[in-house]
């Protein structure tokens, strides 16, 4: 089985939510055997030193659940990891690591900039990843994400995961258009959040990578 950490700043109330993302991938993970052996958030806290720490460490898979740039990684409206310190990434990173980053843009500029460091596989968005606060205590972009993360569990790959994810955000597309989300009070904010980052989850380096084999 593998070993995993999250990065989630938490820091405002879309990070939050997200962070709520990470705690049902984290459970997901967990059953299916593997280990959570780093957490960097608020009370870390999330700064550059110790999510370079974290990514430097020997989890197999990273995940990070926050804000972002095409460049960078954000706390509090500061830079964090970007395509100039990511070069810092030491350790087990350079026999092979992936990240999933849950993040906007970030797969632009420092997903490319982390597989020149030296990590395997980056998944990420494009685009910016859209927030809905839940209701009736569902929230389905965030159990969209967390689903397609989750094939990473079942020895799945990161081509694999993008894939579910993408899928997933597809039959979101049409439930907030007709279906079953279509009397949600943000659909058609949904709809198209789903639609465009559907389009725009992508994988940087070794899409047949399996970082939880």
């Amino acid at each position: 089985m593998g070993d995993f950490a999250i990065i989630r700043p938490k820091d405002d109330k879309s990070s939050r939510q997200a962070s709520d993302w990470a705690n049902d991938l984290i459970a997901k993970l967990k059953a299916a055997v593997h280990s959570e052996i780093d957490s960097v958030d608020d009370w870390s806290p999330a700064n550059t030193t110790n999510i370079l720490a974290s990514l430097s460490g020997k989890a197999d898979l990273v995940c990070y659940f926050g804000h972002g740039e095409e460049d960078r990684w954000l706390t509090s409206n500061s830079a964090t990891l970007d395509t100039g310190n990511v070069t810092g990434i030491k350790g087990q990173s350079a026999k092979g690591r992936a990240i999933v980053s849950i993040a906007c843009k970030t797969s632009c500029k420092l997903g490319p900039a982390a597989i020149t460091a030296g990590v395997k596989a980056w998944l990420g968005f494009t685009i910016k990843v859209k927030v809905i606060a839940p209701h009736n205590l569902l929230d389905p972009i965030g159990d969209a994400i967390v689903d397609g993360i989750a094939l990473l569990s079942k020895k799945g790959t990161m081509q694999q995961a993008r894939d579910r994810l993408a899928a997933n955000l597809d039959q979101l597309v049409t439930a907030y258009d007709s279906g079953k989300y279509a009397q949600h009070p943000e659909a058609e904010m949904g709809y198209f959040a789903a639609m465009s980052m559907r389009d725009h989850v992508v994988v940087n380096g070794n899409a047949n990578f399996q970082p939880l084999p």
